[in-house]
């Protein structure tokens, strides 16, 4: 069995399109694998996010515009995930596009996690409540899982191998390598997957 994680900024449209293009890359695979998409929200991955978008600590009122906006995010993602994976990703494209484009509104949200809801329950709105207990966990779940992985970056994967006699993970920092990614997928080692990408991952 092959499983893998990708830990992504809910908020970072660029993050969230290679971390869609990973899953479908994975998904044309002859074998199946189990892909986990992880959003992380921990302060730490905001503080470099905000950094990025020139958004400095003085400037409380953005800061936590940005941070409320990804918490949101990341509890309609989840919730979605918990009826349909597909969707739940749909959901998290679908706002972040918005999101970058300056046209996301949370009424909006609310209303499209409600109609891909109605995909796959006849009262997702009662549903979704019944989720609400099991959120914060959720989240702290997600931040201890990339803590245990060693994330100190987004977007990254891990990827575990169960196929094969070397039985560790790899972490890779960078997704746009698609050729790597596809050697770890199908390569019989570890290490024959890696030769000569090493520099690219952290074992």
């Amino acid at each position: 069995m092959i499983e893998s994680y990708l830990f992504v900024n809910p908020i970072d449209y660029t993050s969230i399109l290679k971390v869609i293009d990973i899953v479908k890359l994975q998904r044309m695979q002859a074998q199946t694998i189990k892909s986990h998409v992880v959003p992380v929200i921990s302060m730490p991955f905001m503080d470099d996010y905000l950094s990025q978008q020139q958004i400095g600590r003085s400037q409380l009122s953005e800061r936590n515009q940005f941070v409320n906006l990804a918490y949101d995010l990341t509890i309609h993602f989840e919730k979605l995930a918990t009826l349909n994976v597909d969707s739940s990703l749909q959901f998290l494209e679908e706002a972040a596009k918005r999101f970058n484009e300056q046209t996301y509104t949370k009424e909006w949200a609310n209303e499209r996690i409600l109609s891909l809801g109605h995909q796959h329950s006849q009262n997702p709105s009662c549903h979704f409540k019944r989720c609400d207990s099991i959120m914060p966990n959720k989240i702290h779940h997600n931040h201890q899982l990339a803590h245990e992985m060693g994330i100190t970056t987004l977007p990254s994967m891990v990827i575990y191998n169960f196929n094969r006699y070397d039985d560790f993970a790899v972490r890779l920092d960078d997704l746009s390598n698609h050729h790597v990614i596809t050697k770890l997928i199908q390569s019989n080692s570890m290490d024959q997957a890696l030769n000569p990408f090493s520099q690219s991952v952290t074992k």
